[in-house]
């Protein structure tokens, strides 16, 4: 299954053009071997983050100028996020971009961590909540929610896991993942 996901990341495609007015930004969809199996490592943000406080999301930010590509985004940001050094990671490829009511353009890249024992989260992270990926896969897990999202009806997924809800855009690139699986993608 991993290789098979691997495969068809590895020919998905970086989305380049930004939809103006939105602010660039990239998150690290990570997973990770636990003896439960395939982990997908969420974070609960902390209240100093000056952007969605408490929500639970993957390591991500907004792109600086400082980065070279979005790729960079979100491997820069995880280490500071998440204390993982680059060597660390094997990006595996993207998923399609997110954009949020919020005015965000999100473009998610899913990552393999190599030891996840060298997680160390900063201050911006209360929490990491790792899901197992045998959770995900499962369609009961999912709710659909109608919501209306630029003057157009969506249904948005979104699950519960130990008490929390995820949902929007973190739900949406979560159900992205799954959807590239089982092939819908």
């Amino acid at each position: 299954m991993l290789q098979k996901l691997q495969q068809k990341l590895a020919r998905q495609k970086v989305q380049q053009d930004i939809l103006p007015g939105f602010t660039a930004s990239a998150v690290l969809i990570p997973l990770y071997a636990a003896k439960e199996g395939v982990q997908v490592l969420y974070t609960l943000r902390s209240a100093r983050v000056q952007h969605h406080k408490h929500q639970i999301a993957f390591p991500g930010g907004i792109y600086e100028k400082v980065d070279h590509s979005l790729e960079h985004t979100a491997l820069r940001e995880t280490k500071e996020e998440l204390g993982l050094e680059r060597r660390d990671i094997e990006i595996w490829g993207p998923l399609p971009v997110t954009y949020t009511p919020t005015r965000f353009f999100i473009q998610p890249y899913v990552a393999w961590i190599k030891d996840p024992a060298g997680l160390n989260p900063n201050e911006e992270i209360a929490e990491l909540i790792p899901v197992p990926l045998e959770v995900l896969q499962k369609m009961q897990a999912w709710e659909m929610h109608g919501n209306e999202f630029f003057g157009s009806d969506f249904a948005l997924p979104a699950f519960a896991w130990q008490g929390q809800r995820i949902w929007g855009a973190t739900g949406r690139m979560s159900y992205s993942l799954i959807q590239l699986l089982r092939g819908k993608v």
